[in-house]
């Protein structure tokens, strides 16, 4: 083989080489860039849900609110409070422990309107 097939056979081995390292790293880097992506719509689309998140949170404490200024939701609340206070008196709890627990437990099944 003349020097010139040397080189021209070194050159290709050298540009697969450099292809073969290109396509090994490719999956990485697109990977990366779906990830990225991913990212992007997924606060795209948190950011489009934000307004409807803030309206259906507005409802539901207006709800509560109305539910709870009823008299008779108050009436029912009073009834389970003397109630719940009572069964831990019957399970022997002392008055100071049936009132904290009581005070602990507050509105049940709204631990956040205490």
């Amino acid at each position: 083989m003349g020097e010139n097939a040397i080189k021209q056979g070194r050159g290709r081995v050298g540009a697969a080489v450099v292809l073969t390292l290109i396509l090994a790293m490719a999956p990485g880097v697109l990977g990366a860039q779906a990830d990225q992506r991913d990212r992007d719509l997924m606060q795209q689309q948190m950011e489009r849900m934000a307004p409807l998140w803030r309206q259906m949170s507005v409802g539901a404490i207006d709800v509560t609110l109305e539910i709870l200024s009823k008299k008779e939701t108050a009436d029912q609340l009073a009834t389970f409070t003397r109630n719940f206070y009572e069964s831990l008196l019957a399970k022997r709890f002392t008055k100071v422990e049936a009132l904290e627990i009581v005070k602990a437990v507050g509105v049940p099944l709204l631990p956040s309107l205490r």
